[in-house]
């Protein structure tokens, strides 16, 4: 199967870790604790990736790269009741060295289990919360003090969720501990808990997390950094192939090569799989070339409001997800991440070529299936996300899909990246302007399918007296909702349903509110639904 790897492998320096105070080492059993590189494993399979997570380990142990001096394996791993009853069947959390084992894997460990971080080299009755950035910044605290290596290459292993969900108007972010109450790690929180810790290389084995806000918040923690942009099989890396490639030339460049190029192979039959590599240190300056990008968005967002009535914003909604590569479809409501690349290429502004220069030099290795789409493929990735919004429909399963004001990404401020940021500042803005038909004083007439809806946006620029009138055609059944700022039921000021065809609407409301004011008309019924109503729109209400 055919499949794309871009690879621009730039000259690689690495900065010696600062010395920092380190808690006491643990009496653990003898074994080896010099190598070149540490690779430190956070392997939560509390949750329903715990079969995962032992295949994972097992992959890890049949690496021939373990044999030799190169490479110590750490892995912390933890289980849970239900997914698996491999290995024993166990449930707490472990810490283990990873020992390389020539059998065929079995998802049996045969590791060495170590003590520390309070945790015995035996039983089971151990449970560390995984979702706890504490959990994560003792676990590299531990084996600074317990392994003397040059460099630390450390891999968050779970479940991903990029930047935002909206389901509970949550940040997300990595590694979901069910036996936790599902904590998790958030994105704001992974930076400060790695902060100063020796860090060269992190990576992570989870979806969606290849974003320019998730590098930004990173840059600062580590030189590199490996995700990917879109999701990612239950089976994630092949461990055992990736650290053999690695292997052969143990340097933070190949590392980064090795990832990529081994994920391009196993998973090549895939298409919506990518995997990018970033060189943090390039970051800060991709974020100036996005901040100005950006304002030229922001500049012109002089002309939205306009006499003729064009909705700009829904126009460049429209372009953005139907022409940019996305990686995450909103078919059926939810969060989109756009490749920030293509956005600056196929949305271009005076500041596009800068940003996407920039963005070559930060994006050190990538792949990209060429396959399918972009809505269900990456065949026009370059490897860094970012986040567009989040989309519901309006009237499922009749409706259409509505950008939604997502306040924790908007007003929230999480992360350094929002905190510096014009993004947040632009979204807002693309969030609060409605995304229907814009109309003014005066009639619409159209017709409209049967159980379906029309939606009409006005400006109220003065208060007064607001009147609807819905002249409904004989052979069918309408009904007219108002509403103010957007289509939720707690925003409605206004609803006409009379019974019976043929039989008019009418909604008369003291608009003591200035701005937008959404339209619903519903045909409830009908025998001739190519009749068309007439929508009349007047009153006292300065209506532009």
């Amino acid at each position: 199967m055919a499949r794309t790897l871009i690879l621009t492998l730039l000259a690689l320096t690495l900065a010696s870790c600062a010395a920092e105070p380190v808690p006491p080492k643990d009496n653990t059993p003898s074994h080896p604790t010099n190598a070149l590189w540490m690779v430190l494993v956070y392997l939560d399979g509390d949750n329903n990736l715990e079969a995962d997570a032992l295949k994972d380990f097992n992959e890890i142990e049949a690496a021939s790269a373990l044999t030799n001096t190169n490479i110590i394996v750490l892995v912390l791993f933890d289980r849970v009741y239900g997914y698996s009853i491999a290995d024993g069947d166990w449930t707490g959390t472990r810490l283990y060295q990873a020992v390389y084992q020539n059998d065929t894997p079995d998802n049996t460990i045969v590791s060495l289990r170590l003590s520390g971080m309070g945790l015995s080299a035996a039983g089971d009755s151990d449970e560390l919360n995984m979702g706890d950035p504490g959990t994560l910044a003792r676990f590299v605290d531990w084996a600074n003090a317990n392994y003397n290596t040059q460099y630390t290459f450390l891999v968050l292993w779970n479940h991903g969720d990029g930047w935002e969900w909206n389901t509970n108007l949550n940040t997300l972010g990595v590694a979901y501990d069910d036996t936790s109450g599902d904590d998790f790690i958030g994105n704001n929180q992974f930076a400060p808990a790695l902060a100063g810790k020796g860090i060269d290389v992190i990576g992570f084995d989870a979806c969606l997390m290849g974003m320019l806000e998730t590098a930004y918040d990173l840059k600062d923690a580590a030189d590199y950094m490996v995700a990917s942009a879109d999701l990612e099989p239950n089976g994630g890396w092949k461990y055992d192939d990736w650290l053999d490639r690695f292997d052969q030339n143990p340097t933070p460049s190949n590392l980064c090569y090795s990832l990529v190029m081994s994920y391009s192979n196993t998973w090549k039959d895939l298409q919506y799989t990518t995997l990018a590599a970033y060189d943090l240190r390039q970051v800060t300056n991709v974020f100036a070339k996005f901040e100005a990008y950006v304002s030229d968005l922001i500049a012109a967002t002089n002309l939205w409001i306009n006499p003729t009535h064009t909705n700009i914003p829904t126009a460049m909604i429209t372009t953005l997800t139907g022409t940019v590569e996305q990686y995450y479809y909103q078919a059926y409501g939810g969060y989109i991440h756009l490749d920030l690349y293509d956005l600056a290429q196929n949305y271009p502004l005076p500041s596009s070529t800068d940003l996407m220069s920039a963005i070559d030099s930060m994006v050190m290795a990538h792949y990209q299936n060429p396959l399918g789409d972009i809505f269900a493929g990456n065949p026009r990735s370059h490897g860094i996300a970012l986040y567009l919004g989040t989309f519901y429909q309006i009237r499922s399963p009749y409706g259409k899909l509505h950008l939604y004001d997502d306040l924790d990404y908007t007003y929230g401020g999480v992360g350094n990246f929002l905190s510096g940021s014009l993004w947040d500042d632009y979204l807002r803005a693309l969030y609060v302007f409605p995304h229907f038909m814009w109309i003014g004083a005066g009639t619409t007439n159209k017709s409209l399918a049967l159980h379906t809806y029309d939606y009409y946006q006005i400006l109220v620029t003065n208060t007064g007296t607001l009147s609807l009138t819905l002249d409904v055609p004989p052979s069918c059944d309408d009904s007219l909702f108002l509403y103010h700022g957007d289509i939720f039921s707690a925003n409605r000021v206004g609803s006409s349903e009379a019974i019976g065809y043929g039989v008019d609407e009418t909604i008369i409301i003291d608009a003591t509110n200035t701005g937008w004011y959404m339209i619903e008309v519903l045909r409830y019924a009908g025998t001739n639904v190519s009749e068309e109503y007439q929508l009349n729109i007047s009153g006292s209400a300065g209506i532009y």
